[in-house]
């Protein structure tokens, strides 16, 4: 009889050893009178308990979809009550990163100071409706194009997805084009970010 077929029938009655491990550490001899076992089957057994790890999978984290540059979205701050505020045209920067300007004035501005934890929520076409949350800082003040703003960065460790299978978000809250003075800021706002952008992705790359 083979000392799998042996294993296969016993192993079940032992939980803290592997009946290949306490067959090695038996006497050689006890074993063969008992089990009728061949000297070749003997030498591989094995007196240490070979462990089986399982090979652990973690779940990537979902990147940020793209919007439309026009997309009003809706920022809340939290200071023992919760305060949500339009925000116009937040720049999506990275796969996990989002950066939007508030005027110095705001007092949104001071609570994410002392509070940074934010969740900024999108509804937009092309059926977007998602909330990202994570953590804000201020990262340019006052911003270089626009000097009544500060530059900030959040850095999304979770997105929320609001989408249902029964309805589609086939438009959001954005800018009404037609009127020339708002493109214009719009554009200049837009331009501003983008310069922080270029400036945060060269510190970044710097030793």
């Amino acid at each position: 009889m083979s000392a799998q077929r042996i294993q296969s029938n016993l192993g079940a009655l032992f939980a803290g050893i592997s009946l290949n491990q306490w067959m090695a550490l038996t006497p050689p001899e006890l074993v063969q009178a008992h089990l009728n076992l061949d000297r070749q089957t003997l030498a591989v057994l094995r007196k240490d308990k070979p462990v089986i790890v399982a090979r652990q999978e973690y779940p990537k984290r979902k990147p940020l979809p793209e919007w439309p540059e026009k997309t009003i979205a809706v920022l809340s701050t939290q200071n023992e009550e919760v305060h949500a505020i339009p925000i116009t045209a937040p720049l999506r920067i990275g796969d996990r990163q989002i950066l939007l300007r508030l005027k110095r004035c705001r007092e949104s501005l001071a609570r994410l100071r002392q509070h940074p934890k934010v969740a900024l929520t999108i509804f937009a076409g092309g059926n977007l409706a998602f909330t990202a949350r994570g953590f804000a800082r201020v990262v340019q003040e006052p911003m270089s194009g626009a000097p009544m703003f500060a530059a900030v960065a959040i850095e999304v460790e979770n997105i929320d997805d609001h989408r249902q299978r029964d309805l589609v978000v086939d438009s959001g809250i954005s800018l009404d084009w037609t009127n020339e003075r708002t493109e214009q800021f719009l554009q200049e706002h837009l331009n501003a970010l983008r310069q922080v952008a270029a400036s945060e992705m060269t510190n970044s790359r710097l030793p």
